[in-house]
């Protein structure tokens, strides 16, 4: 069992510990350089490219979080071939674009099949008057190029600097 700190510059760090079974889902870089648009069926459209093994930009292009993206540091196992569970944490996000940050923890979940082009994704934070929230939410995937040249900021950064969000407390 091995506990290290996210290397994201997070005001909030938090902890996250991993204990493997050398028999289980093995942890993998094979998304490395990849990336997907994934079609919610809720009406969200969000892009996720693997910058490199633990680096995720997820961008959202449709849907109420529309113009919104945020860099995070992710784990992604390979359950199966072609079928990968990616899982990160956000010390905070939005509910949609126009609103300010919700402060987390947001524990994010992802299954992703390259075989039926297939998503499912979890999310699971607090909701802004303070009950816990879970959304579990499935769509179709569609393979684009990797844009490895995106602000690679921190999602405070990129609030602070690029996107001013009405409310925020940046």
């Amino acid at each position: 069992m091995s506990t290290d700190q996210s290397s994201n510059q997070d005001p909030v760090p938090f902890l996250q510990e991993l204990s493997l079974d050398p028999a289980g889902h093995e942890l993998t870089s094979d998304l490395s350089g990849r990336a997907v648009r994934i079609t919610y069926h809720s009406g969200h459209t969000l892009e996720q490219h693997w910058q490199t093994a633990n680096k995720i930009l997820w961008k959202a292009v449709d849907g109420e979080l529309a113009g919104y993206e945020q860099t995070e540091n992710y784990h992604a196992f390979k359950v199966a071939e072609g079928i990968y569970l990616i899982t990160w944490m956000e010390a905070s996000t939005v509910a949609n674009a126009n609103t300010s940050q919700i402060d987390g923890p947001w524990l994010t979940s992802v299954v992703l099949d390259f075989q039926t082009m297939r998503a499912t994704a979890s999310w699971t934070g607090p909701s802004p008057d303070g009950q816990v929230l879970h959304i579990v939410d499935q769509g179709s995937m569609k393979n684009i190029e990797c844009d490895r040249s995106a602000s690679t900021l921190t999602r405070y950064q990129f609030t602070q600097q690029s996107r001013q969000i009405p409310g925020n407390k940046a």
